[in-house]
């Protein structure tokens, strides 16, 4: 009856130990909770091997339709839907991307004959059908560091810029095949970037 004591005082101690231990997947010393290292890793990160990552649960659902709630803020999961396939986490309320939009964003393409820009402009191309001047100080307010808008012209169409911001001052009677200019924001003024 002893020998049985000792045996299940000994095996809850060691359960106990345990319960609080760090576990290493590839490593005899973790580091964090959970440290997980690469098949070449000795004491810094190595070179990638193929059967090096972690795979987490992969599912076939579409993640932004109205799949089933998650459990805990911060799951992830990799939906193999057809057009919406990525990583998804659940923030508490519902499944977001990871890394932003589960789908790639179109590129707004505008054609116009007025000077008028909009902020749906930002970051894409505004085809000019009709001799004006655009002032690009009026997206300024929308804009973030790295936006960009090109402006093109496939017609006899002349288009200028409204000084102040330091780009191309006018481009004037493109030619038949076209004329274009891109500008980029810094934040505070927009510069071109490249003319054609």
């Amino acid at each position: 009856m002893k020998t049985v004591k000792h045996i299940l005082t000994s095996v809850f101690l060691v359960l106990g130990l345990v319960s609080f231990a760090q576990v290493g997947v590839g490593t005899q010393s973790p580091s964090t909770t959970l440290d997980v290292v690469g098949t070449n890793h000795t004491t810094a990160p190595g070179a990638l091997a193929a059967a090096d990552g972690v795979t987490v649960p992969r599912v076939s659902t579409d993640m932004t339709g109205s799949p089933v709630a998650g459990t805990t803020a911060g799951q992830l999961v990799y939906s193999t839907f057809s057009t919406k396939e990525g990583f998804y986490y659940w923030d508490g309320d519902s499944w977001e991307p990871v890394g932003g939009s589960s789908t790639a964003a179109a590129t707004p393409i505008r054609t116009t004959s007025t000077a008028t820009l909009t902020a749906a402009d930002l970051n894409g191309y505004v085809i000019v059908t009709g001799n004006t001047t655009f002032d690009l100080s009026t997206l300024s307010s929308s804009a973030s560091a790295g936006d960009t808008i090109t402006f093109g012209s496939y017609s006899s169409t002349g288009f200028s810029f409204a000084a102040g911001d330091r780009h191309v001052n006018s481009i004037a009677s493109p030619g038949s095949l076209g004329v274009g200019v891109k500008f980029v924001f810094d934040g505070s003024t927009w510069y071109s970037v490249s003319a054609q």
